[in-house]
Protein backbone atom coordinates (compact mmCIF):
# COMPACT_ATOMS: atom_id res chain seq x y z
CA UNK A 1 0.00 0.00 0.00
CA UNK A 2 1.08 3.51 -0.25
CA UNK A 3 2.47 4.99 2.75
CA UNK A 4 -0.95 6.90 4.52
CA UNK A 5 -0.37 10.14 6.66
CA UNK A 6 -2.64 10.63 9.22
CA UNK A 7 -2.88 13.69 11.82
CA UNK A 8 -4.46 14.44 14.88
CA UNK A 9 -4.44 18.05 16.02
CA UNK A 10 -6.52 19.61 19.04
CA UNK A 11 -5.29 22.07 21.83
CA UNK A 12 -3.61 20.53 25.21
CA UNK A 13 -6.09 17.81 26.86
CA UNK A 14 -7.82 17.26 23.75
CA UNK A 15 -7.09 13.30 23.78
CA UNK A 16 -4.07 12.94 20.80
CA UNK A 17 -1.65 11.23 22.50
CA UNK A 18 -4.00 8.69 23.13
CA UNK A 19 -6.06 8.69 20.17
CA UNK A 20 -2.89 8.09 18.24
CA UNK A 21 -1.35 5.83 20.33
CA UNK A 22 -4.92 3.89 20.11
CA UNK A 23 -4.83 3.88 16.25
CA UNK A 24 -1.23 2.37 16.00
CA UNK A 25 -2.08 -0.22 18.24
CA UNK A 26 -5.15 -1.38 16.17
CA UNK A 27 -3.06 -1.03 12.84
CA UNK A 28 -0.47 -2.71 14.28
CA UNK A 29 -2.18 -5.85 15.22
CA UNK A 30 -3.46 -5.91 11.69
CA UNK A 31 0.49 -6.54 10.53
CA UNK A 32 0.90 -3.16 9.25
CA UNK A 33 4.41 -0.77 9.66
CA UNK A 34 3.19 2.00 12.12
CA UNK A 35 4.96 4.88 12.85
CA UNK A 36 3.46 6.77 15.52
CA UNK A 37 4.11 10.34 17.70
CA UNK A 38 4.90 13.68 17.57
CA UNK A 39 7.43 15.05 14.63
CA UNK A 40 8.59 17.77 16.98
CA UNK A 41 12.28 15.29 18.07
CA UNK A 42 12.83 15.61 14.36
CA UNK A 43 11.53 18.23 13.19
CA UNK A 44 11.77 20.76 16.47
CA UNK A 45 9.29 22.52 18.31
CA UNK A 46 6.59 24.53 16.57
CA UNK A 47 6.27 26.82 19.64
CA UNK A 48 10.66 27.50 19.87
CA UNK A 49 10.50 27.83 16.07
CA UNK A 50 7.19 30.81 16.55
CA UNK A 51 10.36 33.09 17.83
CA UNK A 52 12.10 32.77 14.83
CA UNK A 53 10.24 33.94 11.22
CA UNK A 54 12.92 33.46 9.32
CA UNK A 55 13.07 29.83 10.26
CA UNK A 56 10.53 28.38 9.01
CA UNK A 57 11.15 27.58 5.45
CA UNK A 58 14.26 25.46 7.56
CA UNK A 59 11.72 23.87 9.71
CA UNK A 60 8.90 22.71 6.33
CA UNK A 61 11.76 21.51 4.72
CA UNK A 62 12.65 18.68 7.80
CA UNK A 63 9.49 18.59 7.81
CA UNK A 64 9.21 17.63 4.05
CA UNK A 65 12.28 15.29 4.60
CA UNK A 66 11.23 13.24 7.78
CA UNK A 67 7.66 12.35 5.41
CA UNK A 68 10.18 11.20 2.58
CA UNK A 69 11.97 8.73 5.59
CA UNK A 70 9.03 7.78 7.39
CA UNK A 71 7.21 6.96 3.88
CA UNK A 72 10.27 4.73 2.51
CA UNK A 73 9.99 2.47 5.76
CA UNK A 74 6.21 2.62 6.60
CA UNK A 75 2.61 1.58 5.82
CA UNK A 76 0.93 4.03 7.91
CA UNK A 77 2.45 7.15 9.81
CA UNK A 78 0.25 8.92 12.42
CA UNK A 79 1.50 12.51 13.41
CA UNK A 80 0.58 13.61 17.02
CA UNK A 81 0.24 17.42 15.64
CA UNK A 82 0.53 18.75 12.48
CA UNK A 83 0.68 21.45 9.54
CA UNK A 84 -2.92 22.05 11.25
CA UNK A 85 -1.58 23.30 14.36
CA UNK A 86 1.04 25.23 12.59
CA UNK A 87 -1.91 27.71 10.66
CA UNK A 88 -3.74 27.86 14.05
CA UNK A 89 -0.51 28.82 16.17
CA UNK A 90 1.79 30.79 13.76
CA UNK A 91 -0.91 32.04 11.71
CA UNK A 92 -3.73 32.91 14.06
CA UNK A 93 -2.54 32.37 17.43
CA UNK A 94 1.40 34.32 17.02
CA UNK A 95 0.71 35.99 13.49
CA UNK A 96 4.35 34.89 12.76
CA UNK A 97 3.52 34.54 9.28
CA UNK A 98 0.50 35.80 7.04
CA UNK A 99 -1.95 32.71 7.27
CA UNK A 100 -2.45 32.60 3.12
CA UNK A 101 1.40 32.63 2.78
CA UNK A 102 1.91 29.83 5.78
CA UNK A 103 -0.77 27.80 4.03
CA UNK A 104 1.23 27.84 0.56
CA UNK A 105 4.61 26.85 2.57
CA UNK A 106 2.75 23.72 4.40
CA UNK A 107 0.73 22.85 1.33
CA UNK A 108 2.96 19.84 0.70
CA UNK A 109 3.22 18.95 4.21
CA UNK A 110 -0.34 18.24 4.96
CA UNK A 111 -1.80 14.64 5.95
CA UNK A 112 -3.52 12.55 3.67
CA UNK A 113 -5.89 12.48 6.65
CA UNK A 114 -5.87 15.53 8.88
CA UNK A 115 -8.63 14.76 11.98
CA UNK A 116 -9.15 17.82 14.52
CA UNK A 117 -9.91 16.83 17.98
CA UNK A 118 -12.51 18.88 19.57
CA UNK A 119 -13.96 17.80 22.83
CA UNK A 120 -16.09 20.63 25.21
CA UNK A 121 -13.09 23.05 26.04
CA UNK A 122 -13.77 22.53 29.97
CA UNK A 123 -12.79 18.86 29.27
CA UNK A 124 -9.15 19.89 27.90
CA UNK A 125 -8.96 22.09 29.99
CA UNK A 126 -9.10 20.04 32.91
CA UNK A 127 -7.05 17.27 31.41
CA UNK A 128 -4.14 19.99 30.54
CA UNK A 129 -4.20 21.06 34.45
CA UNK A 130 -3.67 17.83 35.33
CA UNK A 131 -1.21 16.97 33.10
CA UNK A 132 2.52 16.63 34.50
CA UNK A 133 3.89 16.47 30.94
CA UNK A 134 6.38 19.90 30.48
CA UNK A 135 4.71 20.49 26.88
CA UNK A 136 1.48 21.20 29.09
CA UNK A 137 3.27 24.21 31.24
CA UNK A 138 1.87 26.40 29.12
CA UNK A 139 -1.71 25.26 29.01
CA UNK A 140 -1.91 26.00 32.64
CA UNK A 141 -2.63 29.59 31.91
CA UNK A 142 -6.03 30.35 31.12
CA UNK A 143 -5.01 33.13 28.30
CA UNK A 144 -3.12 30.54 26.78
CA UNK A 145 -6.10 28.21 26.80
CA UNK A 146 -8.28 30.88 25.60
CA UNK A 147 -5.90 31.65 22.46
CA UNK A 148 -5.95 28.20 21.31
CA UNK A 149 -9.77 27.86 21.28
CA UNK A 150 -10.24 31.45 19.28
CA UNK A 151 -7.11 29.98 17.01
CA UNK A 152 -9.23 26.58 16.87
CA UNK A 153 -12.03 27.84 15.93
CA UNK A 154 -10.28 30.19 13.28
CA UNK A 155 -8.39 27.10 11.30
CA UNK A 156 -11.66 25.35 11.31
CA UNK A 157 -12.94 27.91 9.30
CA UNK A 158 -9.64 28.47 6.99
CA UNK A 159 -8.65 24.96 6.33
CA UNK A 160 -12.04 23.28 5.66
CA UNK A 161 -12.81 25.06 2.21
CA UNK A 162 -8.80 24.18 1.54
CA UNK A 163 -8.57 20.74 2.45
CA UNK A 164 -12.06 19.68 1.84
CA UNK A 165 -12.61 16.19 2.09
CA UNK A 166 -9.20 15.60 3.77
CA UNK A 167 -10.00 17.65 7.01
CA UNK A 168 -12.61 16.46 9.71
CA UNK A 169 -13.02 16.75 13.03
CA UNK A 170 -14.52 14.59 16.39
CA UNK A 171 -15.52 15.79 19.46
CA UNK A 172 -15.92 12.26 20.42
CA UNK A 173 -12.39 11.18 20.42
CA UNK A 174 -13.29 6.87 20.18
CA UNK A 175 -15.44 7.62 17.06
CA UNK A 176 -12.36 9.62 15.61
CA UNK A 177 -9.93 6.61 16.23
CA UNK A 178 -12.50 4.37 15.02
CA UNK A 179 -13.57 6.47 11.75
CA UNK A 180 -9.59 6.74 10.93
CA UNK A 181 -8.92 2.58 11.23
CA UNK A 182 -12.08 2.21 8.73
CA UNK A 183 -10.44 5.45 6.86
CA UNK A 184 -7.03 2.97 6.66
CA UNK A 185 -8.66 -0.13 5.62
CA UNK A 186 -10.75 1.08 3.12
CA UNK A 187 -8.21 3.34 1.05
CA UNK A 188 -5.62 -0.15 1.40
CA UNK A 189 -3.64 -0.12 -2.07
CA UNK A 190 -5.03 -3.07 -3.81
CA UNK A 191 -5.01 -3.76 -7.80
CA UNK A 192 -8.08 -4.18 -10.22
CA UNK A 193 -6.77 -6.62 -12.79
CA UNK A 194 -9.73 -6.38 -15.26
CA UNK A 195 -8.40 -9.49 -17.40
CA UNK A 196 -11.14 -9.10 -20.19
CA UNK A 197 -13.91 -6.83 -21.02
CA UNK A 198 -15.90 -10.36 -22.19
CA UNK A 199 -19.30 -11.48 -20.38
CA UNK A 200 -22.04 -13.45 -22.10
CA UNK A 201 -24.39 -11.82 -19.61
CA UNK A 202 -25.67 -8.36 -21.00
CA UNK A 203 -26.37 -6.40 -17.43
CA UNK A 204 -27.99 -2.98 -17.70
CA UNK A 205 -26.28 -2.38 -14.85
CA UNK A 206 -22.93 -2.88 -15.01
CA UNK A 207 -20.54 -0.10 -14.82
CA UNK A 208 -17.82 -1.08 -17.10
CA UNK A 209 -19.83 -1.54 -19.97
CA UNK A 210 -18.72 -5.44 -20.24
CA UNK A 211 -19.74 -7.47 -23.57
CA UNK A 212 -19.49 -4.48 -25.40
CA UNK A 213 -17.03 -5.54 -28.79
CA UNK A 214 -14.17 -7.87 -28.92
CA UNK A 215 -11.39 -4.81 -30.77
CA UNK A 216 -9.63 -4.87 -27.19
CA UNK A 217 -9.95 -8.47 -25.94
CA UNK A 218 -6.50 -9.62 -26.37
CA UNK A 219 -4.92 -6.42 -25.68
CA UNK A 220 -3.25 -7.90 -22.16
CA UNK A 221 -3.76 -11.20 -22.65
CA UNK A 222 -0.25 -13.12 -22.85
CA UNK A 223 1.12 -10.30 -20.81
CA UNK A 224 -0.68 -11.36 -17.79
CA UNK A 225 2.35 -12.65 -15.60
CA UNK A 226 3.94 -8.94 -16.69
CA UNK A 227 1.07 -7.08 -15.52
CA UNK A 228 1.20 -8.96 -12.08
CA UNK A 229 5.47 -8.97 -11.66
CA UNK A 230 4.92 -5.07 -12.15
CA UNK A 231 2.25 -4.97 -9.44
CA UNK A 232 4.29 -6.91 -6.75
CA UNK A 233 7.67 -4.94 -7.78
CA UNK A 234 5.35 -1.55 -6.92
CA UNK A 235 4.78 -3.34 -3.46
CA UNK A 236 0.67 -4.63 -4.13
CA UNK A 237 0.13 -8.19 -2.63
CA UNK A 238 -3.66 -7.67 -3.13
CA UNK A 239 -4.94 -8.62 -6.41
CA UNK A 240 -8.62 -8.16 -7.67
CA UNK A 241 -9.32 -10.43 -10.52
CA UNK A 242 -12.23 -9.15 -12.56
CA UNK A 243 -13.74 -8.65 -16.49
CA UNK A 244 -16.14 -8.26 -18.04
CA UNK A 245 -16.32 -11.99 -16.42
CA UNK A 246 -13.22 -13.78 -15.69
CA UNK A 247 -14.31 -17.17 -15.35
CA UNK A 248 -14.53 -16.57 -19.48
CA UNK A 249 -10.70 -17.46 -18.74
CA UNK A 250 -11.41 -21.20 -17.65
CA UNK A 251 -7.93 -23.03 -17.38
CA UNK A 252 -5.81 -19.80 -17.86
CA UNK A 253 -7.80 -17.93 -15.20
CA UNK A 254 -6.29 -21.13 -12.90
CA UNK A 255 -3.06 -20.87 -14.05
CA UNK A 256 -2.43 -17.20 -12.99
CA UNK A 257 -4.33 -17.34 -9.62
CA UNK A 258 -1.96 -20.36 -8.99
CA UNK A 259 1.22 -17.59 -9.97
CA UNK A 260 -0.07 -15.19 -7.69
CA UNK A 261 -0.20 -17.62 -4.44
CA UNK A 262 3.17 -19.12 -5.04
CA UNK A 263 4.49 -15.45 -5.17
CA UNK A 264 2.97 -14.97 -2.38
CA UNK A 265 -0.04 -12.68 -3.26
CA UNK A 266 -3.76 -12.82 -2.17
CA UNK A 267 -6.43 -13.30 -4.91
CA UNK A 268 -10.02 -11.86 -4.59
CA UNK A 269 -11.95 -13.28 -6.95
CA UNK A 270 -14.77 -11.08 -8.95
CA UNK A 271 -17.12 -12.77 -10.66
CA UNK A 272 -21.13 -13.59 -11.70
CA UNK A 273 -20.74 -17.12 -11.19
CA UNK A 274 -22.65 -17.93 -13.84
CA UNK A 275 -20.38 -21.13 -14.99
CA UNK A 276 -19.15 -24.14 -12.38
CA UNK A 277 -16.67 -25.93 -15.10
CA UNK A 278 -13.72 -24.47 -13.08
CA UNK A 279 -15.07 -23.73 -10.07
CA UNK A 280 -13.37 -26.39 -7.97
CA UNK A 281 -10.14 -25.13 -9.32
CA UNK A 282 -10.63 -21.74 -8.69
CA UNK A 283 -12.00 -21.28 -5.56
CA UNK A 284 -9.36 -23.16 -3.43
CA UNK A 285 -7.06 -20.56 -4.84
CA UNK A 286 -9.17 -17.41 -3.66
CA UNK A 287 -9.02 -15.58 -0.52
CA UNK A 288 -11.76 -14.23 -1.14
CA UNK A 289 -14.93 -13.94 -3.75
CA UNK A 290 -17.42 -11.60 -4.38
CA UNK A 291 -20.72 -12.68 -6.22
CA UNK A 292 -23.23 -10.31 -7.30
CA UNK A 293 -26.62 -11.13 -6.82
CA UNK A 294 -29.55 -9.24 -7.84
CA UNK A 295 -32.32 -10.75 -5.78
CA UNK A 296 -34.57 -13.61 -6.24
CA UNK A 297 -34.62 -16.12 -9.03
CA UNK A 298 -36.94 -14.09 -10.95
CA UNK A 299 -35.34 -10.79 -10.58
CA UNK A 300 -31.71 -12.11 -10.70
CA UNK A 301 -32.35 -14.06 -13.80
CA UNK A 302 -34.25 -11.12 -15.35
CA UNK A 303 -31.61 -7.97 -14.26
CA UNK A 304 -28.88 -10.62 -15.72
CA UNK A 305 -30.12 -11.79 -19.12
CA UNK A 306 -29.63 -15.47 -18.75
CA UNK A 307 -30.79 -17.79 -16.28
CA UNK A 308 -27.89 -18.43 -14.00
CA UNK A 309 -29.53 -17.73 -10.54
CA UNK A 310 -28.85 -21.50 -9.46
CA UNK A 311 -25.30 -21.64 -10.75
CA UNK A 312 -24.63 -18.28 -8.61
CA UNK A 313 -26.04 -20.17 -5.70
CA UNK A 314 -24.14 -22.91 -5.97
CA UNK A 315 -20.93 -21.26 -6.63
CA UNK A 316 -21.38 -19.29 -3.53
CA UNK A 317 -22.02 -23.20 -1.74
CA UNK A 318 -18.76 -23.95 -3.25
CA UNK A 319 -16.75 -20.43 -2.47
CA UNK A 320 -18.03 -21.72 1.34
CA UNK A 321 -16.91 -25.18 1.34
CA UNK A 322 -13.64 -24.22 0.02
CA UNK A 323 -12.86 -21.49 2.91
CA UNK A 324 -13.34 -18.17 1.03
CA UNK A 325 -14.44 -15.16 2.31
CA UNK A 326 -17.60 -14.21 1.05
CA UNK A 327 -18.82 -11.01 -0.31
CA UNK A 328 -22.15 -10.44 -1.97
CA UNK A 329 -23.01 -6.86 -3.97
CA UNK A 330 -26.59 -6.35 -5.39
CA UNK A 331 -26.81 -3.17 -7.74
CA UNK A 332 -30.16 -1.19 -7.06
CA UNK A 333 -31.57 0.24 -10.07
CA UNK A 334 -35.16 0.27 -11.26
CA UNK A 335 -35.08 -3.00 -12.34
CA UNK A 336 -35.22 -4.51 -8.77
CA UNK A 337 -35.56 -1.86 -6.51
CA UNK A 338 -39.05 -3.68 -5.08
CA UNK A 339 -36.96 -6.83 -4.62
CA UNK A 340 -33.03 -5.55 -3.89
CA UNK A 341 -33.72 -6.30 -0.34
CA UNK A 342 -34.58 -10.27 -0.16
CA UNK A 343 -31.14 -11.06 -1.24
CA UNK A 344 -30.99 -11.63 2.56
CA UNK A 345 -33.81 -14.39 2.28
CA UNK A 346 -31.78 -15.87 -0.41
CA UNK A 347 -28.41 -15.97 1.63
CA UNK A 348 -30.49 -17.17 4.50
CA UNK A 349 -31.88 -20.29 2.25
CA UNK A 350 -28.42 -21.13 1.37
CA UNK A 351 -27.11 -21.10 5.02
CA UNK A 352 -24.89 -18.48 4.28
CA UNK A 353 -23.62 -15.89 6.59
CA UNK A 354 -21.14 -13.40 4.12
CA UNK A 355 -18.37 -11.36 5.17
CA UNK A 356 -20.32 -8.45 3.78
CA UNK A 357 -23.27 -8.06 1.46
CA UNK A 358 -23.61 -4.44 0.31
CA UNK A 359 -26.63 -2.67 -1.86
CA UNK A 360 -24.98 -0.21 -4.25
CA UNK A 361 -26.59 2.64 -6.27
CA UNK A 362 -26.29 1.89 -9.83
CA UNK A 363 -23.14 3.82 -11.05
CA UNK A 364 -23.11 5.61 -14.11
CA UNK A 365 -19.96 4.56 -15.64
CA UNK A 366 -20.71 1.71 -18.21
CA UNK A 367 -24.04 0.94 -19.75
CA UNK A 368 -24.97 5.08 -19.45
CA UNK A 369 -22.36 5.67 -21.94
CA UNK A 370 -22.12 4.19 -25.88
CA UNK A 371 -18.38 3.02 -24.89
CA UNK A 372 -16.14 3.14 -22.57
CA UNK A 373 -12.63 4.73 -22.61
CA UNK A 374 -13.09 8.20 -24.25
CA UNK A 375 -17.02 8.22 -25.58
CA UNK A 376 -18.97 10.96 -23.05
CA UNK A 377 -22.30 10.61 -25.09
CA UNK A 378 -24.88 9.58 -22.81
CA UNK A 379 -27.01 6.93 -23.69
CA UNK A 380 -31.20 7.98 -22.67
CA UNK A 381 -31.83 4.34 -22.39
CA UNK A 382 -29.53 3.72 -19.66
CA UNK A 383 -31.08 6.53 -18.03
CA UNK A 384 -34.38 4.71 -17.90
CA UNK A 385 -32.75 2.17 -15.17
CA UNK A 386 -31.21 4.95 -12.71
CA UNK A 387 -32.46 6.31 -9.59
CA UNK A 388 -33.23 9.45 -9.11
CA UNK A 389 -31.80 10.63 -5.65
CA UNK A 390 -35.36 10.46 -3.35
CA UNK A 391 -35.94 6.77 -4.79
CA UNK A 392 -32.25 5.70 -3.62
CA UNK A 393 -32.61 7.26 -0.37
CA UNK A 394 -35.97 6.03 0.47
CA UNK A 395 -34.47 2.27 -0.42
CA UNK A 396 -31.97 2.92 2.11
CA UNK A 397 -34.74 4.15 4.51
CA UNK A 398 -36.38 1.03 4.21
CA UNK A 399 -33.14 -1.18 4.79
CA UNK A 400 -32.68 1.04 7.80
CA UNK A 401 -36.26 0.51 9.24
CA UNK A 402 -36.57 -3.07 8.65
CA UNK A 403 -34.66 -4.63 12.28
CA UNK A 404 -34.04 -8.06 10.63
CA UNK A 405 -31.63 -6.27 8.04
CA UNK A 406 -30.73 -4.03 10.40
CA UNK A 407 -29.58 -6.57 13.19
CA UNK A 408 -27.22 -8.13 10.66
CA UNK A 409 -23.69 -7.22 11.57
CA UNK A 410 -22.67 -7.80 7.85
CA UNK A 411 -25.14 -5.70 6.02
CA UNK A 412 -23.76 -2.73 4.12
CA UNK A 413 -24.63 -0.18 1.73
CA UNK A 414 -23.20 2.34 -0.31
CA UNK A 415 -25.76 5.58 0.87
CA UNK A 416 -24.34 7.69 -2.63
CA UNK A 417 -25.54 11.16 -0.40
CA UNK A 418 -25.38 11.46 3.47
CA UNK A 419 -26.06 14.57 5.88
CA UNK A 420 -23.48 13.52 8.38
CA UNK A 421 -19.95 14.89 7.64
CA UNK A 422 -18.10 12.18 8.58
CA UNK A 423 -19.42 9.98 5.59
CA UNK A 424 -18.52 12.36 2.79
CA UNK A 425 -15.63 12.96 0.72
CA UNK A 426 -14.11 11.30 -2.36
CA UNK A 427 -12.30 8.31 -1.41
CA UNK A 428 -10.04 9.36 -4.12
CA UNK A 429 -9.16 12.82 -3.21
CA UNK A 430 -8.49 11.57 0.52
CA UNK A 431 -5.82 9.42 -0.74
CA UNK A 432 -7.38 5.84 -2.25
CA UNK A 433 -5.50 3.85 -4.48
CA UNK A 434 -7.02 1.04 -5.89
CA UNK A 435 -5.07 0.56 -9.56
CA UNK A 436 -7.38 -0.37 -12.30
CA UNK A 437 -5.48 -1.90 -15.28
CA UNK A 438 -8.32 -2.37 -17.97
CA UNK A 439 -8.64 -5.05 -20.28
CA UNK A 440 -6.75 -2.34 -23.17
CA UNK A 441 -4.12 -1.75 -20.67
CA UNK A 442 -5.37 1.44 -19.73
CA UNK A 443 -5.00 2.23 -16.08
CA UNK A 444 -7.15 4.83 -13.93
CA UNK A 445 -6.98 5.20 -10.09
CA UNK A 446 -11.15 5.31 -9.81
CA UNK A 447 -13.85 3.26 -11.12
CA UNK A 448 -15.76 6.37 -11.88
CA UNK A 449 -13.40 7.39 -14.09
CA UNK A 450 -13.29 4.59 -16.37
CA UNK A 451 -15.23 6.18 -19.05
CA UNK A 452 -12.78 8.61 -19.80
CA UNK A 453 -9.36 8.74 -21.84
CA UNK A 454 -6.55 7.40 -19.64
CA UNK A 455 -3.27 9.11 -19.17
CA UNK A 456 -1.23 5.89 -19.17
CA UNK A 457 -1.35 2.34 -20.40
CA UNK A 458 0.40 -0.22 -18.93
CA UNK A 459 1.33 -1.90 -22.20
CA UNK A 460 3.32 0.72 -23.20
CA UNK A 461 6.79 1.18 -21.85
CA UNK A 462 7.88 -0.24 -18.66
CA UNK A 463 4.57 -1.83 -16.71
CA UNK A 464 6.63 -0.95 -13.44
CA UNK A 465 7.35 2.50 -13.96
CA UNK A 466 3.84 3.17 -14.99
CA UNK A 467 2.55 1.94 -11.78
CA UNK A 468 4.57 3.83 -9.44
CA UNK A 469 3.53 6.79 -11.16
CA UNK A 470 -0.37 6.02 -10.89
CA UNK A 471 0.62 5.09 -6.96
CA UNK A 472 2.39 8.41 -6.79
CA UNK A 473 -0.86 10.70 -7.77
CA UNK A 474 -1.66 13.21 -4.87
CA UNK A 475 -4.58 15.28 -4.63
CA UNK A 476 -3.78 19.15 -5.05
CA UNK A 477 -5.37 19.89 -1.63
CA UNK A 478 -8.37 21.60 -2.86
CA UNK A 479 -12.00 20.87 -2.27
CA UNK A 480 -13.81 19.89 -5.17
CA UNK A 481 -16.20 22.03 -4.68
CA UNK A 482 -15.34 26.08 -4.74
CA UNK A 483 -17.92 26.90 -2.48
CA UNK A 484 -17.35 24.28 0.16
CA UNK A 485 -19.02 21.28 -0.36
CA UNK A 486 -17.71 18.74 1.62
CA UNK A 487 -19.50 15.98 -0.36
CA UNK A 488 -18.50 14.77 -3.78
CA UNK A 489 -17.16 12.24 -6.48
CA UNK A 490 -14.25 13.26 -8.79
CA UNK A 491 -15.76 10.69 -11.17
CA UNK A 492 -19.10 12.80 -10.94
CA UNK A 493 -17.24 16.01 -11.48
CA UNK A 494 -15.74 15.14 -15.10
CA UNK A 495 -17.96 13.07 -16.38
CA UNK A 496 -21.15 14.71 -16.03
CA UNK A 497 -19.75 18.69 -14.29
CA UNK A 498 -17.60 21.22 -14.99
CA UNK A 499 -14.06 19.27 -13.55
CA UNK A 500 -14.17 20.66 -10.02
CA UNK A 501 -17.81 19.85 -8.32
CA UNK A 502 -19.77 16.61 -8.28
CA UNK A 503 -22.67 16.74 -10.66
CA UNK A 504 -25.29 15.46 -8.35
CA UNK A 505 -24.63 18.36 -5.48
CA UNK A 506 -27.64 20.27 -6.95
CA UNK A 507 -25.91 23.65 -6.09
CA UNK A 508 -25.71 26.62 -8.39
CA UNK A 509 -21.61 26.40 -8.78
CA UNK A 510 -22.46 22.48 -11.05
CA UNK A 511 -22.85 23.06 -14.66
CA UNK A 512 -24.38 19.56 -15.25
CA UNK A 513 -25.07 17.62 -18.00
CA UNK A 514 -26.66 15.02 -15.63
CA UNK A 515 -30.65 15.66 -16.02
CA UNK A 516 -31.69 17.51 -12.71
CA UNK A 517 -33.72 14.90 -11.55
CA UNK A 518 -31.11 12.98 -11.12
CA UNK A 519 -29.41 15.66 -8.72
CA UNK A 520 -30.10 16.40 -5.20
CA UNK A 521 -33.67 18.49 -4.53
CA UNK A 522 -33.58 21.92 -2.78
CA UNK A 523 -35.45 20.06 -0.21
CA UNK A 524 -32.60 17.18 0.38
CA UNK A 525 -30.38 20.03 0.40
CA UNK A 526 -31.60 22.07 2.86
CA UNK A 527 -31.72 19.10 5.22
CA UNK A 528 -27.79 18.89 4.69
CA UNK A 529 -27.41 15.96 2.13
CA UNK A 530 -24.59 16.28 -0.15
CA UNK A 531 -23.42 13.41 -2.54
CA UNK A 532 -20.42 10.91 -1.23
CA UNK A 533 -18.06 8.45 -2.95
CA UNK A 534 -20.19 6.35 -4.59
CA UNK A 535 -17.87 3.70 -3.62
CA UNK A 536 -17.73 4.23 0.35
CA UNK A 537 -19.81 1.56 2.30
CA UNK A 538 -21.81 2.39 5.69
CA UNK A 539 -23.06 -0.72 8.00
CA UNK A 540 -26.67 -0.44 8.09
CA UNK A 541 -26.72 -0.43 11.17
CA UNK A 542 -25.06 2.86 11.32
CA UNK A 543 -26.83 4.47 9.17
Amino acid sequence: MKTLFISFDGMDGSGKGWAVQKLADRLRADGLKVWAGPPRAEVGSCYEQAKDPAGVPAYVERVISLRGRLAAEHDVVIWDRSPVTLIGWWGFGTDLVPVEELFEMLRDTFADISILLQPPLEVCRVRALRSDRPESKMAKTEAYFQAFADSTTRTVEFLKPRLGNRFVAFEDNEAAVEWAYQMVKRLDTHFDLHLTNACPLKCPTCCFGAGEGTKTEQAIDGRLRDIVDAGFAAGIREFHLMGGEPLTLGARLVELMRYIRERGGRTHLLTSGYNLQHADEILPLADAVFVSLDGPRDTHNRTRGLPIFDNACEFIRRAVSHGCKIRIGTVVSRQNISTAHQVVDVLAELGVSPRSLCWMNMSPTGGLFSQTHGDRAVSSAALDNYLAPEEWLGFVARLKNDESIRSLPWAKVEPAFSNRPENLGCELLQGKRRVMVMSDGSMYLCPMLTPLPSDSNILEGDPVAALVRLLSWSPDGSDPCEDGCQGGCLGYAKLFGNGTCDARCGNPCVASRLPERFRLSEALVRQGYRPMCPCRTVQVKDL
